[in-house]
């Protein structure tokens, strides 16, 4: 039913000329993509970015470029199956005049159990499968190290303020709404470069076209504050700095509020679990070796439970450690043993 689609489908660039965020990755003739596609090799490759930022629209136009067949999936729904199945018809393609072959779209492919990655490994290997994955996180943190050396991976930066406004100008004209410069401005400024967000709420607007209330308008957009909850990324390692620094003095009550901060302006916990686990190896050491192991219990924590509970897990190890002993006996000692490696 197509007057169900959502906008940022129905708008979803269906070219190279209509992409605006990450173009030089897949443009010719140096695009990294674009070489990519056009070797005739085997794919493996994740896209990483911010939510909303154009990865599943780069990884489409990937596989135009092919001219295969598709099948999309996300980690969650991604089964061995599925990867027995579709290896198997690449190796009868193989052999047939007619047919083509068939490459994987893996949306949120940080979501893949150990099962599913050990699954896709030999036959990723071997080219039975071809992958294009796409993740707001780190592959190098969510991911086997097997399954990653078998990625070539690439990064899409958060879009600029620019780059939204062209594309949510150009959904405008689409839908035939005439935004005040003003207005528009407010809308990028909410959404913190998630142009899917700004498509939805545009999609909204559509709504007010008749009404030509200006004002409803203004107020329907600032009703959108509280879902910019993407933290800056300037902001983003300011506040990790903040937080070790307070935890290194010993600063309860700056670290927990900190903690707070970070998670208000919707940090993802498991940077900050990442985080308290080096904290512990480089700052308390063999001060008080059960540290480590607190830190690791937590990031196994923030994997199984979600927000809110998970701060309450972050604001106990984060307490501890400001209290906890400390000692970089540990982390100077080996930089002093590397360098000295490294001279010789």
């Amino acid at each position: 039913m197509p007057e169900f689609e959502p906008l940022g489908e129905r708008l979803r660039p269906k070219s190279l000329d209509e992409i605006v965020v990450g173009r030089k990755l897949i443009e010719p003739p140096s695009g990294p993509l674009y070489t990519i596609a056009t070797a005739n090799l085997p794919i493996s490759v994740i896209i990483k970015g911010p939510p909303g930022c154009g990865k599943t629209t780069l990884a489409r136009q990937l596989t135009r470029m092919v001219n295969c067949e598709v099948e999309y999936f996300t980690g969650s729904t991604f089964g061995v199956n599925d990867v027995k199945r579709i290896a198997e018809e690449n190796d009868s393609n193989k052999r047939s005049l007619f047919r083509s072959r068939k490459i994987i779209v893996l949306d949120e492919i940080h979501r893949l159990t150990k099962v599913q990655q050990d699954s896709i490994l030999e036959p990723l290997e071997s080219g039975r499968i071809e992958v294009v994955g796409t993740t707001t996180e780190s592959p190098y943190h969510s991911l086997a190290r097997a399954l990653v050396s078998r990625f070539d991976i690439f990064e899409v930066e958060q879009p600029s303020q620019e780059e939204v406004k062209l594309i949510l100008g150009r959904a405008a004209d689409h839908l035939n709404l005439t935004i005040e410069d003003e207005l528009l401005e407010m809308m990028v400024g909410r959404i913190n470069g998630d142009v899917r967000q700004g498509l939805r709420i545009l999609s909204y607007t559509e709504e007010l076209k008749n009404k030509n209330d200006s004002q409803t308008l203004r107020e329907f957009i600032e009703s959108f504050r509280s879902n910019a909850t993407f933290i800056d990324q300037n902001l983003h390692y300011d506040l990790a700095s903040k937080l070790i620094k307070a935890m290194r003095a010993s600063n309860e009550r700056v670290a927990l509020a900190t903690l707070a901060e970070a998670i208000d302006l919707g940090e993802d916990p498991k940077f900050i679990a990442r985080r308290l686990a080096i904290f512990a190896s480089e700052d308390i050491s063999i001060a008080d070796n059960t540290a480590l192991s607190l830190a690791v219990s937590a990031l196994t924590a923030c994997e199984s439970i979600g927000m809110p509970e998970i701060r309450i897990i972050l604001g106990h190890v984060v307490l501890a450690f400001s209290r906890s002993p400390k000692s970089r006996e540990s982390y100077d000692l080996y930089n002093e043993l590397a360098q000295h490696h490294r001279q010789t």
